[in-house]
């Protein structure tokens, strides 16, 4: 009555409801994932051979597959221990028909909207990660309950019901429009404190809500630089704390940079925080307050100061209430924009908010609308 099409998550699902799921099993891997795609073959050829579980939970599943650099070597000698013929194993491993299924699988994927892994079409509907096994069961007993009513009311036969059923469903993914670069709301957001790059009376002001030890903040403190030089004092930028849980030494670094902006050196010792992401002892953070020419006695009491920690989460807690969730996350003139956006999409941005922001866009394109209609 139902069917899921994906791999993660099937062996659990068909152990709890087996009787009335079929799970179909789709070779998908990213660009990323070579090794992936080499136990995908694996599998694929092996479910000839009717050893398609066996093997995909050895090969695909198993660590010591996935991160071996012989991973070729490895899918032979795991397939002689579960019992195949190695030499057909062999053979068919460099079959171009399976790695053309492969190939097929991907794309099937891709055309209707899964471009990660793991994936699921449970009836059709996208599930998308690796989610629990209740959230499965509520989807699957929704979609028994839509294909038991389905077969009551059409009276197509069991073994024609799926075949049935998708006749009216998408034969391919429909992208919605890309979301606007920044969101159309107005924030009210509080700068008092914050350090800033600019004239303080900029049309447009930019709070960045970062994490020193995050690759994308790094990438995007790049990127702001570069705003800062094309367009000079018609921008404000300011520096929000919002060092992540799942980075343990960033808390410190921001503490340093706190320190270091008591002493006029803010943006210096920002710099030197984001080229240098692994060195976060205090010793390391002294050594960049002594080439940065500060009061290296202040600077350690200004770091270990609670009121400086306190500094810390009250941005968090700012840019969180704000709306930003991940990092780094930009308030455009109180307009949220998420993540390390290459330079052209910022730029967009703010000379939309030169002109008049979204609201004048908006007026502009209603006009146009009602002159055209």
């Amino acid at each position: 009555l139902v069917g899921i099409a994906g791999a993660a998550s099937k062996v659990h699902v068909m152990a709890r409801i087996a009787d009335s799921i079929p799970v179909i099993g789709n070779s998908v891997g990213g660009v990323l994932h070579v090794l992936c795609k080499v136990g995908q073959v694996a599998s694929t050829l092996n479910c000839e051979m009717e050893e398609a579980v066996t093997v995909l939970n050895k090969m695909v599943f198993t660590t010591e597959f996935l991160l071996t650099a012989e991973a070729y070597l490895s899918a032979k000698q795991l397939a002689g221990e579960v019992g195949l013929d190695v030499a057909k194993f062999k053979a068919d491993m460099e079959s171009a028909e399976l790695k053309a299924a492969v190939d097929e699988d991907m794309k099937t994927a891709q055309k209707f909207g899964a471009r990660g892994t793991p994936a699921f079409f449970v009836n059709g509907r996208f599930v998308s990660g690796a989610r629990p096994f209740e959230q499965f069961d509520a989807v699957i007993k929704e979609e028994k309950a839509k294909a038991e009513k389905f077969l009551a009311d059409k009276g197509v036969a069991k073994d024609a019901l799926y075949a049935e059923m998708s006749k009216g469903w998408e034969k391919e993914f429909k992208a919605p429009p890309p979301p606007p670069p920044a969101d159309f709301k107005r924030r009210d957001v509080k700068t008092d404190g914050l350090a800033m790059k600019g004239s303080g009376s900029a049309k447009v002001t930019i709070v960045e809500c970062s994490d020193f030890d995050c690759p994308f903040c790094k990438r995007g403190a790049g990127t702001v630089d570069q705003i800062t030089k094309e367009f000079g004092d018609k921008v404000d930028v300011y520096f929000a704390h919002k060092p992540l849980p799942m980075h343990k030494q960033a808390e410190p670094a921001h503490r340093a940079s706190i320190a270091a902006q008591a002493q006029g050196k803010f943006w210096e010792m920002h710099d030197k925080l984001f080229a240098n992401q692994k060195a976060r002892t205090e010793a390391d953070f002294v050594k960049f307050a002594e080439e940065l020419g500060l009061d290296v006695e202040k600077f350690k009491k200004d770091w270990a100061d609670p009121a400086t920690a306190k500094r810390v989460q009250t941005d968090m807690a700012a840019c969180t209430v704000h709306g930003v969730g991940g990092v780094p996350g930009f308030l455009i003139n109180g307009r949220l924009m998420t993540g390390a956006q290459p330079f052209p999409t910022f730029k967009k941005v703010i000379e939309e908010e030169l002109n008049g922001g979204f609201e004048a866009t908006q007026k502009k394109a209603a006009a146009a609308g009602k002159k055209a209609g």
